[in-house]
């Protein structure tokens, strides 16, 4: 039991020796600091990728899968707006131009022919109804004069015959009753008496014969003469009708010729201007100032870059120029912090290739929606860009850069380094040197920074506080 009692003696005192030993070590290392009021900014500090704003695709614009690339600038080439940048074969658009050129002026000619028939015949149109409209006026007025004019005379006339033959009857029979009276007397011998009854008997007949021949003309040869005129109007009414329709039917096909002369000169001349564009277009040039980069294409069944020999399809997207007048950074912002930012916040940007070089910018979208860490399922966080407002030919797509986002700051306040701060368990608490002698003090934070805290209580100005 005595030997038990002094190992233990033993090993107390070594012990103790010990923790004097490492306790004047560590009051030997210890660094102490002078409370005062500090001002300082509120930082979140993230990882990103600087990229240009937007990325202007290179694509042809030749309606044809011929544009064959004779000249291309190489990649990472940096350019200016309107800058020639590749070059296709003109030959085979210049021979489709020429080809069309020589159509169009072959249609242009049909055009114009066209043009003459459709003038020519409306005026051939004109003439021949107006021609009819004339011969119709002619035979309404030979209609007229017959039933008013030249026929009425005719009319009259045997009307007029058939009278004075009757006068030339009464006469005869007054002259044949006064020859009868001398011949009966003596007077006259019966040749003259019947010289005078044949006359009676002539005239009797002539008017006979001139009333058959009024009747006749009456009955007859009037009305007959009055329905061939009728029948001739009403043949050249109908001539006119038809021939109204004849020819709006041959103005209407001239028309359609002249359509479809007209069609095919449009066709060409259309099929001109897209030559002519094709042949523009086969100076491609830079829409803006930047850095020319190749877009991967599928060649053969596999991924690679075009080659000079090459074709072009229309539409097909070959290069792509990063608008470097307005670059940004791609962020990601944990959810626990997006509390701290909005758009228009300040941030300092650091690229890894120019440690030494402070680029300024803005935040000028976060995401609305939150994605899922695709390291960390239970993380979640929200896309952020913020816009360099320095514009610098340092800055190239794709590098890698260290943001600090200033989101709130501290002024003039009570503060203290964040490695002087220590934590029981119950609260955060300082070690104070008072003449020698560590006393533990509790402490109210307030805001905390990357290297400072805002104490809100429990330490004065002034005062010397242990650093670690």
């Amino acid at each position: 039991m005595k030997k038990i009692a002094f190992f233990a003696f033993v090993l107390l005192i070594i012990l103790f020796l010990l923790v004097s030993s490492f306790s004047n070590d560590e009051k030997a290392t210890l660094k102490y600091e002078t409370v005062k009021k500090l001002s300082f900014d509120l930082t979140l500090n993230q990882r990103g990728i600087l990229q240009a704003s937007r990325f202007v695709q290179i694509k042809s614009k030749i309606l044809s899968n011929r544009a064959k690339l004779v000249e291309l600038i190489p990649e990472g080439t940096e350019v200016n707006a309107g800058e020639i940048i590749a070059r296709y074969d003109t030959k085979p658009f210049q021979d489709e131009l020429d080809k069309w050129i020589h159509k169009e002026k072959e249609a242009q000619a049909a055009y114009i022919k066209a043009q003459k028939e459709v003038e020519i015949h409306k005026n051939k149109s004109i003439n021949d109804v107006q021609k009819l409209k004339k011969s119709i006026e002619i035979m309404k007025i030979n209609l007229s004069d017959i039933n008013y004019g030249e026929g009425k005379v005719t009319f009259n006339e045997h009307q007029q015959t058939i009278n004075k033959a009757k006068r030339k009857v009464l006469l005869s029979q007054e002259e044949l009753n006064d020859y009868n009276a001398l011949y009966e007397k003596g007077y006259i011998s019966k040749r003259e008496r019947d010289k005078v009854n044949n006359t009676l008997k002539d005239n009797e007949e002539a008017l006979l014969n001139a009333q058959e021949k009024f009747k006749s003309y009456k009955k007859y040869e009037w009305p007959r003469e009055i329905k061939e005129v009728e029948i001739k109007l009403q043949d050249l009414k109908e001539e006119l009708e038809n021939t109204k329709i004849q020819n709006q039917f041959e103005l209407d096909n001239k028309k359609s010729q002249l359509f479809t002369a007209g069609s095919i000169l449009l066709y060409y001349q259309s099929e001109i201007k897209k030559e002519e564009n094709n042949l523009f277009q086969c100076d491609v040039r830079s829409p803006i100032d930047g850095v020319v980069l190749y877009n991967t294409v599928f060649k053969a069944g596999k991924k690679t870059k075009l080659e000079i020999g090459d074709n072009v399809w229309y539409g097909q997207s070959f290069l792509q120029i990063p608008d470097t007048k307005k670059m940004i950074v791609t962020t990601k912002i944990r959810e626990i912090d997006l509390n701290k930012i909005n758009e228009n916040l300040n941030v300092n940007v650091i690229l890894d290739s120019y440690p030494n070089k402070v680029f300024h910018g803005k935040i000028t979208y976060i995401d609305s929606v939150a994605k899922n860490d695709a390291q960390v399922s239970d993380i979640k966080f929200f896309e952020t860009i913020v816009e360099i407002e320095t514009k610098d030919k340092l800055l190239r797509s794709g590098m890698s850069a260290s943001i600090a986002i200033s989101y709130d700051e501290v002024v003039n306040r009570i503060a203290i380094a964040n490695g002087s701060i220590n934590y029981d368990g119950k609260s955060e608490y300082v070690l104070i040197n008072n003449d020698g002698d560590m006393e533990k003090r509790y402490i109210k934070l307030g805001k905390m920074g990357k290297e400072f805290s805002e104490v809100v209580s429990g330490l004065k100005e002034n005062e010397v506080i242990v650093v670690k």
